[in-house]
Formats: structure tokens, C-alpha cells, sequence
């Protein structure tokens, strides 16, 4: 938890293939592990009893895993077949990367607001702002070019 009320961090960027979303990773998994002890923080042994806030931590947990698959897998792939012949799977998966951070965020701003309030909440939304920083890309300009391989190949492109 020290983390979360802690100042920002100075670490060095790396600057290789997919290294922004393999820090959007990063961030998910403690976005993930705060929320889940925080919760536990709040509600003890009855944090069963709220399913509100569990399926909200669920949801980030299953992006977090998709996200995390999806930057491997093309990392992967780069790995042994190149960068250049995996620019497809890279424009996919920077736009699924923004996509998933979005919808962490959301539901991590959720789960806070149902475990804190006033000045803690604001310093947690902080926190949850520095954990899921990233830069804006054109997410639009990705989805095309995706659509024009699909439909350039007739069938699902990504395979």
C-alpha cells in the first residue's frame, strides 16, 4: 500500500518492442493488487459478502490477463518471426492494450469509490492515475488497418 500514497517513481523507460504496453502490464498488475487489498483492507473476512466489489476486481483481473496474454504472445511472435512481419499483431494489440486500460481504469475508479472516500479516495484516484498512465494513440488509424488486412485476406487476418 505504500505504493499508492508514494510519490512518482524514476524509472528508466524501456524503448523496445511493445515496451509501452508491456509497462501498461506493469501498471495493471498493481492497479489489480491494490484494489484487491485494499477491499481486503475494507471489508475484512466479509468481502465475500460483496459482490459488487468483487466482480468489479474480477474485471480487472481478467483484462490485466488479457492483456498481459496479448503482449507476450506478440512479443513472442516478433521474437521469432521479426518486428516487421508482426506489425498486424502489434497494431492489435496496442489497440486492445488501450482498449483493456480504459476498462481497468473505469472499474478500478468504481471499486475505489466502494472502499474509500474524501481525502483517501483522492489520493488512491492519484495513485490509480500513475499506475495507468500512458501515452494517447490513434487507436482509429489501428482499427483500419486491422479491417484492411481482414478484408484485404477475406478472412481473419491474425492467425
Amino acid at each position: 500500500m505504500d505504493e499508492l500514497t508514494a510519490g512518482p517513481s524514476s524509472v528508466e523507460a524501456d524503448d523496445g518492442f511493445l515496451a509501452a504496453e508491456a509497462r501498461m502490464v506493469q501498471g495493471a498488475k498493481k492497479v489489480a493488487l491494490a484494489s484487491l487489498g485494499l477491499a481486503t483492507q475494507k471489508f475484512g473476512d466479509t468481502l465475500t459478502d460483496q459482490q459488487e466489489v468483487l466482480g468489479l476486481f474480477a474485471d480487472i483481473a481478467m483484462e490485466t490477463y488479457a492483456l498481459e496474454g496479448a503482449v507476450i504472445r506478440t512479443q513472442k511472435r516478433a521474437a521469432r518471426h521479426g518486428e516487421e512481419k508482426t506489425r498486424l499483431q502489434e497494431a492489435a494489440t496496442r489497440c486492445f492494450a488501450q482498449d483493456a486500460m480504459d476498462r481497468i481504469e473505469v472499474s478500478a475508479r468504481r471499486l475505489l469509490a466502494a472502499v474509500e472516500e474524501g481525502d483517501m479516495l483522492r489520493t488512491y484516484l492519484a495513485a490509480l492515475r500513475r499506475f495507468t498512465k500512458r501515452e494517447a494513440i490513434n487507436t482509429v488509424a489501428l482499427r483500419r488497418v486491422v479491417a484492411e488486412a481482414a478484408i484485404e485476406k477475406g478472412a481473419y487476418p491474425l492467425g
